[in-house]
């Protein structure tokens, strides 16, 4: 099978080379079948990725320079720019694990259901095959600190309640630090969307595709370390979860779905600090949940790029 990568990064030219060598130095198993696409609106970031890509591990490579007008846009630039119906999403600030890029495609590598010289899409059946994948999102921050324990926190308990409903053959968010999917005919991201992911897993569900949890794909991730910064990156991503009702019948993600991990955070400690720690996430995470709901129901969206959350970056 060929497979399309493409890696968003804005103003990223600090951190993309990591990326890149973490999918060159572990990842060679797939590369030869791989084409490469770096999406960026800045010259600094395409010129560092051009300066560290082996283009000769790659079927192919493209540099695609974007408008800046958010991830949205970003992403429906490099879908346009596919050569291959199985393309995987990743970021430029996030590292990925040994033969991440092979565990979280092969779900894939199937009989297509769908009819790609006509554009013809068909609705499946139980049954059905995969049509998304993701991975195993693990945070590199130190527990030591309050916003590094809350991120290793949050991404465990992520991680096992997809672990739940995957083995239950029923829906949970895909996460859009590493993802796979079977792109359908005349598909693209509403410009206005917030969490591409939570966007992408209702609309697969949609045409009766499965959803796949992949752990032995692992992306690391360094998550927010203040609090504007905590803010603000998860009132967009869980915020996104809220606003792809929009579009769907359901939200892929709500509150009552984090009541049913609702002791997973005291649970999760394993010191007197710690145990403190789990204590405050309680009304930091229903905080959250109070400003989402408000922006949803005045339908406060805005266009264009993310805040950018300086904090994460390493």
């Amino acid at each position: 099978m060929k497979y399309s990568l493409i890696i968003t990064a804005a103003y990223e030219e600090k951190s993309i080379s990591k990326t890149i060598n973490s999918i060159q130095d572990s990842n060679n198993s797939v590369l030869s079948n791989t084409e490469l696409l770096i999406v960026s609106p800045d010259n600094k970031t395409l010129e560092k990725a051009e300066s560290v890509i082996n283009e000769k591990l790659f079927a192919k490579v493209k540099y695609i320079k974007d408008a800046g007008q958010g991830k949205s846009a970003a992403l429906n630039n490099g879908l346009r720019n596919v050569e291959s119906k199985i393309v995987v999403l990743t970021d430029g600030d996030v590292y990925l694990g040994k033969n991440a890029i092979a565990y979280i495609v092969d779900p894939l590598d199937d009989n297509e259901t769908v009819d790609f010289a006509t554009g013809n899409k068909t609705r499946l059946l139980e049954g059905a095959e995969t049509g998304a994948t993701t991975a195993q999102v693990v945070s590199i921050d130190s527990k030591l600190t309050f916003f590094g324990y809350y991120s290793h926190v949050f991404c465990s308990a992520a991680n096992k309640f997809r672990e739940k409903k995957n083995k239950k053959n029923r829906f949970f968010p895909l996460s859009g630090y590493l993802l796979a999917f079977k792109l359908l005919p005349n598909f693209e991201f509403p410009i206005d969307l917030k969490a591409e992911d939570a966007f992408l897993a209702k609309y697969m569900t949609e045409f009766g595709y499965k959803l796949k949890y992949v752990p032995q794909a692992v992306v690391n991730v360094s998550f927010p370390k203040n609090l504007n910064d905590l803010i603000n990156q998860k009132v967009r991503s869980l915020g996104g979860n809220v606003q792809v009702k929009k579009y769907f019948k359901k939200s892929s993600r709500n509150m009552f779905e984090d009541l049913t991990m609702f002791l997973f955070p005291l649970l999760y400690a394993k010191t007197p600090t710690e145990f403190l720690y789990s204590l405050l996430i309680y009304p930091l995470r229903f905080y959250l949940w109070f400003i989402i709901y408000k922006n949803h129901m005045f339908n406060n969206y805005e266009l264009g790029p993310w805040k950018r959350i300086e904090s994460s970056k390493i």
